[in-house]
């Protein structure tokens, strides 16, 4: 039987013609021969390859690739990927070479290894940053110490202990952040090390052997060991034990977040590390858990999984039972305690932060003792108890938390923030009975209640009566407000804003008796049921202080609109009429009104005409806000004579009518959300138009053309714009600008050079805030950005780390939102230091150089440039922060920075300004899990890639 011929993958090709392909091209920058058997000496390509930035190689096994030196000496040459084994040592002339240009940033070796010659040559050159190759002598790898610009090193040899030795003996040298990557059979893993921070992380899902590991424990700077990813049971026991041998240890921090628990002899060791003030861990085979009462300084315990069968009381008798009790922070993600476990946890009376599930309600009474309890996050999972009965001992373990607490049980979740003077109770339709809450009222200092769902069981009578005779609320906010519940809200004298559905009219016109009532917005009422309560609000022998309402939800009838037209005090209204085309309605709204700003919706397109009309009179009207509907011809012909008109926001059918505007005499503001049809120069009659009075423009996801952008030059007045643009001419209009706030949405292949050069040449300098999208700015833009010395506000993206280093130049920035992680935290480090009137910093991508490293390192910059008795504090607003363990969260300075990480609480519902229904599945997915407030985020398993504040009532006019 004859063997199959295999079929040849390299194609034959000339050294002539790829040097025709190179000529073909007047600036080559990457060169890609793969699957080719190239007939001649590749070096021949080197005269016609001078631009070349990146080359791909592929060869034949054991080729001899000394004929590839000359290639070193390219000028422009970044990065060099060769395919394939070739001849031992034949790589060192390429190499050589190479150190001599020193320009290379990457070189990757795949499928090959290099011997000890080659490894000496590469380590010669200076400029390299990222390295993947074998090694044939593993006692070599310790010599890429000397690479100081080597920053990610992928090996591809077998990991053995030889290797590993040389890891640590390069983590050793580190100066500043390494990252390599190892193989194991057919597993690899990254190992990430950052000033005292190691992180490893498993790049597959099935269990990877760890103890190849062991030699990290000779790291002795090491404070923070992340874990991520599965590993074998017992695998990680001698890296533990290393540490408990090393007499020097500093390891302080320990997270083991991978999905599989420690086995009994894993967690011995771990439990041997007397330098452990912060554990994270799940537990496996029932391990002697009271072992970690010998870790003296023992702060923060997190136990993310553990059996069912296995009781913590010991544990937690051991914790309690100390000389000196040091834990302040538990976490339990996954299970929940019994009633005996809790009754030894609330022995352990260090504990400042508690975030776990219990088993059962009576732990409450017990959880009562924790006298120095800041933080608690805890639910209760028994279904059935008597609410009644239970209802005080829930308000003495919320009072007895001083900063935040947070209670879930079946059908009623409750947060109380006693410093922010904040309650909020969420009730389920499924198993909710309000006199658990009962007594809240008692709580001290709440100015703020917020109570949404609807309780099926029982009323909240008694709570706003505890409200009523306990303090001074001053912002009420409602699922809705019942008949029974209204007289007793209308005593609260010291309401300023209401927030609620009202879905009957019993008793509706007493609130119009709140003396101080400023704003209310009722989120549903049956039509036409406000008429009393309008009517009283403006025959009230005391003149109502009522200045914003907002009707959502229900459109209002012509008899209310008649009656809240009457309202003397009223300024700003949001809502929707039922009937539009209502004279006697509209004829009353025309001469009784003072209003000043409407928002109203609308979704039928040429039906607000006679509205329109109805506003023209009013003199001291200027803010108008349609939502809904797009704008006719008609509609707009109608607005251009409300004579007072100020501030414009609303949709157009055709982008023609925008001329129209021009026949308002004191327009500043324009935002036009939407366009459905586009008309050459639309904003021609705009800037003819004399005097010039708009200073803010707003074109929302619509590009106009290039007259337009014409036109805007003759628009004197503008100060503030929103647009996108398409092409350099439009860059270059808005260069004769003279802005102070610029958004703008720009494809990332349009220089905005011109811009920047202009709005840096200005005398005097205003530009003070630039907003850039779609777009990340390069070096040589940045050196012109910072010129522009006026700049408060920046929000944008950066292409290279280079441009952040030019940054601390604009020593007047006050906000810096950041949408791409190409800078280094030295960089930004550097910029507290220079920019003294920084208020706030968003990172808007996840990064994980932001970490409690970076945060330490923030503290100490910030409490040497900053005097807090003259200064707010900086605050720093991320998605995420890697490693920040509670302790160290908690124990930041907030007279220097105050940390927000974007993320909502487990038990938040109320998030929006009109917050929603809780869900009325009470199933267990309704329970949080792992998710609780200022958990570590360590326990990420994503692997890092290398390189609003809520609105207020007030708001209703904005939408």
């Amino acid at each position: 039987m004859s063997k199959p011929i295999e079929k040849d993958p390299f194609v034959p090709m000339s050294i002539e013609d790829i040097i025709k392909k190179c000529q073909s091209f007047d600036v080559l920058t990457t060169l890609d021969i793969t699957e080719t058997d190239v007939e001649g000496p590749l070096a021949n390509i080197e005269p016609y390859c001078k631009s070349l930035s990146e080359l791909r190689i592929e060869i034949r096994p054991n080729h001899d690739v000394t004929e590839y030196e000359p290639l070193g000496g390219l000028p422009e040459l970044m990065h060099f990927n060769m395919i394939g084994q070739h001849e031992p040592g034949s790589l060192a002339p390429f190499l050589k070479q190479s150190a001599k240009t020193n320009t290379l940033s990457i070189v990757e070796f795949d499928n090959a290894e290099l011997n000890k010659e080659e490894v000496v040559e590469l380590t010669s050159i200076k400029s390299v940053q990222i390295v993947k190759c074998g090694f044939t002598d593993q006692q070599s790898i310790g010599l890429l110490t000397t690479m100081a610009n080597l920053h990610t090193l992928i090996i591809t040899t077998e990991l053995n202990i030889d290797i590993m030795i040389q890891v640590v003996a390069i983590f050793k040298n580190a100066k500043k952040r390494m990252r390599i990557q190892l193989k194991q059979e057919d597993s690899e893993f990254l190992l990430q090390w950052q000033s005292q921070q190691l992180v490893i992380y498993v790049l597959d899902d099935d269990p990877i052997d760890m103890a190849m590991l062991a030699p990290i424990s000779d790291l002795q700077d090491i404070k923070y060991l992340t874990i991520r990813g599965p590993h074998l049971n017992g695998s990680l026991a001698d890296l533990f034990w290393g540490f408990n041998a090393c007499e020097s240890t500093k390891l302080q921090d320990l997270v083991i977040s991978n999905g599989t628990s420690l086995t009994s002899a894993e967690f011995s060791a771990v439990a041997s590390i007397k330098s452990l003030k912060v554990l994270e861990c799940g537990l496996a085979d029932s391990p002697n858990t009271e072992q970690l009462s010998n870790l003296t300084e023992l702060r923060e315990l997190c136990i993310d999984a553990r059996s069912e069968e296995d009781s913590l009381e010991g544990l937690f008798r051991a914790l309690a039972s100390k000389k000196e009790p040091t834990l302040q922070y538990f976490i339990l993600t996954e299970g929940m305690l019994n009633y005996m476990e809790a009754e030894e946890l609330a022995k352990i009376k260090s504990l400042k932060y508690l975030a776990c599930k219990f088993a059962d309600i009576e732990s409450l009474r017990q959880l009562e003792q924790l006298n120095n309890l800041e933080f608690a996050y805890i639910n209760v999972r028994q279904r059935y108890f008597q609410a009644s009965e239970q209802a005080e001992h829930l308000l003495n373990f919320l009072g007895c938390c001083q900063k935040e607490v947070q209670f879930g049980t079946r059908g009623c979740f409750v947060t109380y923030n006693e410093p922010q003077g904040l309650l909020n109770v969420a009730f389920k339709k499924k198993e909710c009975d309000a006199a658990l809450c009962s007594q809240l009222g008692m709580l001290r200092n709440i100015k703020r209640l917020r109570i949404s769902g609807r309780h099926t069981i029982g009323n909240i009578d008694t709570l706003l009566e505890g409200i009523l005779l306990h303090n001074e609320l001053d912002t009420l906010e409602l699922n809705k407000l019942e008949g029974n519940e209204i007289p007793i809200v209308a005593q609260m004298s010291t309401l300023l804003k209401i927030t609620s559905g009202i879905p009957n009219a019993l008793n509706i016109n007493l609130l119009a008796h709140l003396p101080h009532l400023k704003v209310l917005t009722v989120t549903v009422h049956h039509p036409g049921s406000l008429e009393n309560l309008f009517h009283d609000l403006a025959v009230r022998e005391l003149p109502s202080q009522l200045e914003t309402l907002a009707i959502l939800g229900v459109y209002l009838m012509p008899e209310e609109v008649a009656e809240l037209a009457k309202i003397s005090s009223l300024r700003r209204l949001r809502c929707g009429l039922v009937d539009t085309f209502d004279e006697w309605s509209l004829a009353e709204l025309s001469n009784h009104s003072l209003l000043e700003e409407l928002n109203i919706r609308s979704y039928l397109s040429g039906s607000l005409v006679e509205l329109f009309k109805a506003l023209q009179p009013m003199n001291h009207f200027h803010r108008l806000v349609v939502r809904g509907c797009r704008l006719s011809n008609k509609e707009m012909k109608a607005i251009k004579r409300i004579r007072s008109l100020r501030s414009l926001h609303c949709g157009l059918s055709n982008a023609r009518d925008i001329g129209m505007l021009a026949r308002l005499p004191l327009l500043e503001e324009l935002v036009i959300e939407a366009i459905t049809a586009i008309y050459h120069n639309a904003l021609a009659l705009l800037a003819q138009k004399e005097p010039q009075t708009l200073k803010k423009l707003s074109i929302k996801n619509k590009y106009l053309g290039g007259d337009d952008f014409n036109s805007m030059v003759s628009m004197t007045c503008l100060e503030s714009l929103d647009c996108i643009v398409y092409n350099a001419f439009e860059v270059k209009c808005l260069a004769l600008l003279n802005l102070t706030e610029l958004i703008l949405h720009c494809p990332q292949d349009i220089s905005i050079r011109p811009l920047l050069t202009a709005l840096a040449a200005k005398d005097p300098q205003v530009f003070h805030s630039f907003e850039l999208n779609k777009k990340f700015l390069r070096e040589s833009s940045t050196r012109l950005l910072v010129q522009i010395k006026s700049l408060r506000i920046l929000n944008m993206g950066f292409s290279d780390s280079a441009s952040f280093d030019l940054l601390n130049q604009l020593t007047e920035l006050t906000i810096l939102k950041i949408k791409s992680k190409t800078y280094h935290v030295k960089q930004i480090l550097k910029l507290f230091k220079n920019c003294l009137k920084l208020e706030e910093i968003h990172f808007l991508e996840r990064n994980e150089e932001v970490n409690s490293w970076f945060i330490s390192q923030c503290m100490d910059v910030l409490k040497t440039v900053r005097n807090p008795q003259e200064q707010k504090p900086l605050k720093m607003y991320c998605h995420s922060l890697s490693f920040l363990s509670l302790d160290q969260e908690h124990s930041v300075d907030s007279s220097f920075l105050i940390i927000d990480i974007q993320k909502h609480t487990p038990l938040d519902y109320f998030h929006d300004e009109i917050f929603k229904e809780p869900s009325d599945d009470s199933t267990d997915s309704d329970e949080p899990k792992n998710d609780f407030p200022g958990f570590l985020e360590g326990n990420s398993s994503e692997v890092p890639e290398d390189t609003e504040p809520d609105s207020t009532v007030m708001d209703v006019c904005e939408d």
